[in-house]
């Protein structure tokens, strides 16, 4: 079997397995979400973005001195999400784009976690932080017209930083300037 190489937006080479590999989480994520209500498509999606976001970070710790790991466990010093972005982004594994990007699904998880009457994606306010959110990724929607719910709006928004966060922990991890633009964020090329 012929082996071939894929290169990713820094010119790393990577066995198309990692690609793979990636690809079969998000479409596995995606089939789970399909059946699901909002609030349950928002916090799912939101727990594998944070899992994904976790590992990119511990790979640039230092190991733990024992088995025990628990520095970025929920009730730990870096527990919460909001401090994982802010760690990810202060240690370059993030650009800014994508720190503001998961602030806003934060956010919205955090609406649909704490409400008690059944909100719903449809609703203004969720419906708009969605539009937002899917405006910031022009990779997912120039060229063609798109005519999806706010919830597969926002599932396809959570499965490319999925699969982005992903994949990328196939390749040797980097720090990133602030101001540099992941592959995410790029305008296509006609």
């Amino acid at each position: 079997m012929e082996s071939k190489t894929i290169n990713n937006s820094k010119g790393l080479a990577a066995n198309p397995n990692a690609t793979d590999k990636a690809l079969d989480y998000v479409q596995k994520l995606r089939e789970k979400l399909k059946d699901e209500s909002d609030r349950g498509s928002v916090l799912i999606a939101t727990a594998n973005l944070e899992s994904a976001l976790k590992s990119r970070i511990e790979r640039m710790l230092a190991p733990a001195i024992n088995d025990d790991d628990t520095l970025l466990d929920i009730n730990s010093p870096l527990g919460d999400l909001i401090v994982k972005i802010e760690l990810a982004y202060r240690l370059g594994l993030i650009s800014d784009q994508l720190c503001s990007a998961l602030h806003k699904i934060r956010r919205l998880r955090n609406k649909f976690a704490h409400d008690e009457g059944g909100l719903s994606m449809g609703e203004n306010s969720p419906k708009d932080s969605v539009d937002d959110l899917w405006s910031r990724f022009p990779f997912l929607s120039e060229g063609q017209e798109v005519n999806l719910s706010s919830k597969n709006k926002f599932v396809e928004v959570c499965s490319l930083v999925v699969f982005h966060l992903r994949h990328e922990e196939e390749f040797k991890v980097t720090r990133i300037k602030a101001k540099d633009k992941e592959w995410l964020f790029a305008q296509k090329k006609n």
